[in-house]
C-alpha cells in the first residue's frame, strides 16, 4: 500500500521511531446504571424470598503446547457455586466425545481448532457453561530448520502476516517491510515515548532565518559491515529519495528542500508569458528575446523554437494544459518538455538526463556535518525525514543504481545481493516464503546495556527471526506450538482473550494511534448534504457496536485526533454526533427527506427515506457498504451498522472486496465506492494535508471520498508552517472541529493494540501506538519459559 500522506504508514526504526505509551487508557462504560432502577429493584429483592444462585463454571488446561501427541488435562476445580456446591462436570468435545469429572484428560486424534464445552450443575439443579477453544497443531509436521523449532535465550522468533518485498528504506511501503527495514537501516534522529524529537547518530541545529537545518554526525557510526557512516552516505541517500526515477511514495516529504522539486521534475527553466509570449505560443514558435529565461546549468536554447502543443484542458487539473507540450531547439534539435500553469510556462529535461547534483539546498560542510535548507519551515520535516528515513550506504549502493536506474531501487533487494545498513541489526538470511533472520549488528553505535532496577538484562536478543505466517489461525497454532515465541493479535480479539486465560502465556494491551471511520463518496448528490451525513452518523450506536466488535478492547473516536497526540480536545466528542434515531428523523426531515412512521412518531419497520428531487424522480436513500477482507474487525462493523440503518430508514447493501482492490482499485482508482469502512494509522503529527485538501482528492493524495472546504485548506497550509507546537495547536483543533461538523468521516472507534509473548520476556521500553515491536533492540527474554525476576516496564500487563 503506497504511503498515507503524511507518514501516516510510519512504522519502527532502530529504537522507536513512533515511540510508546506508557500505560492502557481506562475502558469506557457503555451505559450508565439509572440509580432509580437499582434502588427499586433493591427493595424489591429485600421483600423477596432470596432465590438460588447459579453456579460459575470456570477451566483450565495444560499443557501450554497443544499437539496430536498431547494428553491435555482440563481442570474444572476452579468453577464454584456461591450457595451451595457443585454435583456434576460435564465435558462436551466438537470431535464428538463426551466427559465427566471434576479434573479430566483428553487427546485429539487430529490437527485443527476444538471447541471445548464445561457444563457444572449445582446440587439444586441450576446449570452454567463456558466454552473455550483450542487450537490443536500436527506433532510430526517438523519445520525444515532446527533454530525454527527450538528457541534459544538469544533467539525470539515472531510470525508476520505479509512477507517483505522491499527492505531497502526508501521503497518500502507495507508495514512489516518498515518495521524489519527499520531495524537495519538506522535514521539522523529518533522520537522518545512521548514522540518527542530526541538525537539519533545526529544532532541538530535549526537556523529559522535561512531556515536550514545543520546536522551534526557522532564521529565513528559504522555500517554493518564496518566502514564509517559520513555526510557523502546522507546526500546519497537524499539523492535516491528525490532522484527523478525514485519510484516511491515518500518524495513528499522531501519537497520541501530547495531544489527538490525541480531536481524531482527535470525542470530546468520557467518562464512568465507576457500577451505578446502568448501571442508568440499560439502561433508556434518563440523569439530568441524568451530564451534567456531558459538558460540554467549550462542548459541553452537558441535560436527560434518551435512550440508543439498537443495538449488539452484538463479539468481534474483546474484547466491547466499540463501534459503533452514539447519545445524543439531548432540549433541542436532537442526536445524538451513544458508544461503551462496561467502565465507560466516551464521546461524539463528528458526523460533519462537529470539536473547536476547536489541540489543547491543540501551541503556536506565536512564529513561530519550535513546542511539542509528548505523553502519554507515545515514542522514535520525533522519527523518524516530525520526520523524515518533510513540512511543507505553509497559505497554498497551508489554504483549499482547508477548503472541500472534508481527505479532499480524498488524489487531489486534480492538482486543487488547486499542488504546493509547502521542499525543495530543486520540482515543474515532470507529465505523466500518462509523466514528471515536479523542478527544483532556488533558495530552499531548505541549501547544496549540498560540498567532496570540496578539489574542488568540477559544481554538482550542477539537473533530474530521473522518466520512468514499470512493465517492468523496458523500464527496461534505456531505460539502454542512454541515454533514462535511472541504474536500480534491485533487482527483477532478472540485470540488475544484466549490466550489471556492461558497461564503460560503473558498478554499485554496498549492504546495505538489507529482508527476506523464510516465514509461517503462525495462526488455522489445522495450524499453532499452534510446534514444528511450527520443523520446517518446519528442512527449508528458506536459505543455499542464498540462493545460487540472489540469486546472492551477500544475507544469510540470522536474525530481525527487522539488522546495520545498534542492536538487532542476533549471537547470534540460534543460535536461529534452521539446516538440518537430521533435526531436521524428530525436532520432528515429538515433536508427535505419523508418516511412512513408510527402513531408514536418512530420508523416503521422497513421503511425508507425517499424525496422527490428537482426533475421530478423520487431518490431513495440506498446504497452501499463495502470494506476489506483482511479485517474481520470492520466486517463485523459493517454487518451492525446495516442492522442499525435500516432501524432509522436508510437501506444498506454489504459488499467485501481483496484488500488490494478495496484500496487500490475501488477506493484510489475508479472511485465506483458509495460508502466505506476503511482505516488510518496516524501519524505523531496532526497535519492531515493529504487526506484533507482539496488539491488532494484523489489520484492526487488520499481525499478518496473528494472532501473540499476552503476554510480547511487554508487552515492546513498555516498550520504546517509553524514549528512552535503551542502556536500550532489551536489551528489543528480547529480544523479537527470542522472536520467533524462537516462530517469529514462518521468515526468509529479507536482499537487498543494487543500482543501476547511465552513466559520469559523482558520487554524493557513500552510498545508503541504503532507496534508492539518498536523497541526490540532493547528486549531481553531468557528463552526457558520461566519468569524474568528484572521489573517489567510500565505497560499495561492484562494478566
Amino acid at each position: 500500500m503506497k504511503k498515507q500522506g503524511m507518514v501516516w504508514l510510519l512504522c519502527l526504526t532502530t529504537l522507536g521511531l513512533l515511540a510508546g505509551c506508557s500505560s492502557g487508557q481506562p475502558q469506557k462504560q457503555s451505559q450508565a446504571p439509572n440509580q432509580n432502577q437499582n434502588q427499586n429493584q433493591s427493595t424489591q429483592n429485600q421483600a423477596q424470598t432470596p432465590q438460588n444462585q447459579s453456579p460459575v463454571a470456570l477451566f483450565e488446561y495444560a499443557p501450554a503446547v497443544l499437539n496430536t501427541l498431547a494428553n491435555i488435562t482440563l481442570d474444572a476445580s476452579k468453577s464454584s457455586d456461591p450457595d451451595g456446591k457443585i454435583a456434576k462436570y460435564s465435558w462436551d468435545f466438537s470431535d464428538g466425545t463426551k466427559a465427566e469429572g471434576a479434573t479430566i484428560t483428553h487427546t485429539f486424534a487430529k490437527a485443527g481448532s476444538y471447541s471445548v464445552k464445561l457444563t457444572v450443575t449445582d446440587d439444586k439443579s441450576l446449570t452454567s457453561s463456558l466454552s473455550k477453544t483450542l487450537s490443536i497443531t500436527d506433532s510430526t509436521a517438523a519445520n525444515r530448520d532446527e533454530h525454527l523449532r527450538l528457541s534459544k535465550g538469544t533467539e525470539l522468533r515472531i510470525p508476520i502476516s505479509e512477507e517483505p518485498k522491499e527492505l531497502l528504506p526508501e521503497a518500502t511501503e507495507g508495514t512489516w517491510e518498515s518495521d524489519i527495514s527499520g531495524l537495519i537501516f538506522d535514521t539522523m534522529v529518533q522520537s522518545d515515548q512521548s514522540f518527542a524529537i530526541i538525537p539519533g547518530f545526529a544532532t541538530w541545529e535549526w537556523n529559522p532565518d535561512t531556515k536550514t537545518y545543520i546536522f551534526h554526525i557522532r564521529p565513528g557510526v559504522k555500517f554493518s559491515d564496518g566502514v564509517e557512516l559520513t555526510c557523502d552516505d546522507l546526500m546519497f541517500s537524499f539523492k535516491a529519495w528525490t532522484h527523478p526515477d525514485y519510484p516511491g511514495v515518500r518524495f513528499d516529504d522531501f519537497s520541501p528542500i530547495v531544489g527538490a522539486v525541480e531536481y524531482r521534475n527535470r525542470t530546468f527553466g520557467t518562464l512568465s508569458l507576457t500577451p505578446d509570449l502568448v501571442t508568440a505560443l499560439d502561433s508556434g514558435a518563440l523569439p530568441p528575446s524568451a530564451l534567456d529565461a531558459f538558460t540554467k546549468y549550462g542548459i541553452t536554447l537558441s535560436g527560434n523554437v518551435a512550440v508543439k502543443i498537443d495538449g488539452t484542458e484538463d479539468a481534474a487539473s483546474g484547466g491547466k494544459e499540463t501534459s503533452a507540450w514539447s519545445i524543439t531547439d531548432s540549433k541542436s534539435q532537442k526536445s524538451y518538455s513544458a508544461t503551462r500553469d496561467g502565465d507560466q510556462l516551464t521546461l524539463h529535461l528528458p526523460k533519462g538526463e537529470t539536473l547536476p547534483w547536489p541540489i543547491s539546498g543540501l551541503k556536506c560542510v565536512d564529513p561530519y556535518t550535513f546542511s539542509v535548507q528548505l523553502n519554507k519551515t515545515q514542522r514535520t520535516f525533522l519527523n518524516y525525514v530525520g526520523a524515518s528515513a533510513g540512511i543507505m550506504p553509497k559505497h554498497i549502493y551508489e554504483q549499482y543504481l547508477e548503472a541500472n536506474g534508481y527505479d532499480k531501487l524498488k524489487g531489486k533487494d534480492l538482486e543487488i545481493g547486499k542488504i546493509i545498513g547502521a542499525g543495530p541489526y543486520k540482515l543474515a538470511k532470507w529465505e523466500p516464503g518462509q523466514y528471515l533472520e536479523l542478527d544483532r549488528n556488533d558495530n552499531y553505535w548505541q549501547s544496549r546495556e540498560i540498567s532496570v532496577d540496578g539489574q542488568t538484562p540477559l544481554g538482550g536478543v542477539e537473533k530474530l527471526f521473522f518466520i512468514v505466517t499470512p493465517d492468523p489461525q496458523a500464527q496461534l497454532a505456531k505460539l502454542l506450538a512454541n515454533e514462535v515465541d511472541v504474536l500480534d493479535t491485533r487482527a483477532d480479539v478472540n485470540q488475544y482473550l484466549q490466550l489471556k486465560e492461558n497461564a503460560a502465556f503473558d498478554t499485554y494491551k496498549y492504546p495505538q494511534l489507529v482508527y476506523d471511520y464510516w465514509h461517503w463518496n462525495l462526488r455522489n448528490p445522495l450524499f453532499q448534504d452534510i446534514s444528511v451525513r450527520k443523520a446517518m452518523c446519528y442512527a449508528l450506536d458506536r459505543q455499542t457496536m464498540l462493545n460487540q466488535v472489540l469486546k472492551g478492547l477500544g475507544e469510540v473516536a470522536n474525530g481525527p485526533t487522539s488522546p495520545l497526540r498534542w492536538d487532542w480536545d476533549p471537547t470534540i466528542a460534543e460535536v461529534h454526533p452521539q446516538y440518537s434515531v430521533q435526531k436521524t428523523i428530525e436532520l432528515m426531515e429538515k433536508a427535505g427527506w419523508t418516511i412512513d412512521k408510527n402513531a408514536d412518531g418512530t420508523i416503521k419497520k422497513g421503511a425508507v427515506w425517499t424525496k422527490t428531487s428537482a426533475d421530478g424522480q423520487t431518490l431513495k436513500m440506498e446504497f452501499e457498504i463495502a470494506t476489506n477482507s483482511s479485517s474481520t474487525r470492520r466486517q463485523d462493523y459493517m454487518i451492525l451498522m446495516q442492522e442499525e440503518l435500516a432501524a432509522a430508514g436508510f437501506q444498506a447493501t454489504t459488499r467485501v472486496l481483496d484488500t488490494n482492490a478495496f484500496y487500490n482499485n475501488y477506493l484510489e482508482g475508479s472511485h465506483n465506492f458509495q460508502t466505506a469502512i476503511a482505516g488510518w494509522k496516524m501519524g505523531t503529527d496532526p497535519d492531515g494535508t493529504s487526506i484533507w485538501a482539496s488539491n488532494e482528492i484523489d489520484p492526487v493524495g488520499f481525499n478518496w471520498m473528494a472532501y473540499s472546504n476552503p476554510k480547511v485548506d487554508s487552515l492546513l497550509k498555516e498550520g504546517i508552517v509553524l514549528a512552535d507546537i503551542d502556536k500550532a495547536k489551536p489551528i489543528y483543533q480547529e480544523i479537527n472541529k470542522i472536520l467533524v461538523d462537516t462530517m469529514g468521516y462518521c468515526w468509529l472507534s479507536f482499537q487498543d493494540g494487543t500482543f501476547a509473548s511465552k513466559k520469559g520476556l523482558l520487554q524493557i521500553e513500552p510498545v508503541n501506538p504503532n507496534t508492539p515491536y518498536a523497541y526490540l533492540p532493547r528486549w531481553s527474554w531468557d528463552g526457558k519459559g520461566l519468569p524474568v525476576t528484572i521489573k517489567k516496564s510500565n505497560t499495561s500487563n492484562s494478566n
